[in-house]
């Protein structure tokens, strides 16, 4: 099973800065849709992984294991900002479409 969790805050201009994005684990119950759900979470992630700024932030992709963490919260990239903000509206809809394969899916609020 999948599990995601999501932490942001809201800044000044109350937009999201999204700091910490991991998701764990495959969704392996031998059906089509597992394969299906798969492949989109992977590719979902690896589309994200290759356009983020390396200076600015932390991100790692394994089998089964995906971990993007902002090192400075004042000074993030908008652009990598925006792109966390679509992979994670796209991983929902994944969510949604196959709830049954998703341990959790988790957003957190945190201060700053």
């Amino acid at each position: 099973m999948i599990n995601v969790e999501v932490e942001y805050y809201a800044n000044k201009r109350r937009n999201n800065v999204y700091t910490k994005v991991e998701v764990v684990g495959h969704a392996n119950d031998g059906t089509l849709n597992s394969i299906k759900c798969c492949a989109c979470v992977t590719s979902i992630l690896l589309g994200f992984i290759h356009i983020v700024d390396e200076q600015l932030s932390y991100s790692k992709i394994d089998k089964g294991y995906f971990i993007y963490r902002l090192y400075d919260n004042k000074n993030y990239c908008s652009i990598d900002n925006n792109s966390m903000h679509c992979v994670i509206s796209q991983l929902f809809i994944v969510y949604q479409t196959y709830p049954e394969l998703f341990k959790d899916f988790h957003i957190v609020r945190k201060e700053r």
